[in-house]
């Protein structure tokens, strides 16, 4: 069995309303009008981005509240 790499990627909500979603560790960056879609949305642009199936990885979003 092959372990497969898990990315991290934070979502903190922009100035103007959308979620902003950066993966530091792979310079990537997307965004989303919501955040339920945030996963969906950064496997497609790391899969585009990198060339690789969205099988072959994972993605953990963390999102940044003002606190």
């Amino acid at each position: 069995m092959v372990a497969m790499n898990t990315f991290t990627v934070t979502a903190e909500r922009g100035t103007s309303g959308v979620w902003v979603l950066e993966c530091t560790e792979l310079g990537v960056v997307s965004q989303t009008s919501r955040l339920d879609r945030a996963e969906d949305e950064v496997v497609e642009a790391l899969a585009y981005q990198f060339g690789l199936a969205p099988s072959e990885f994972d993605v953990e979003v963390v999102p940044m509240l003002p606190g």
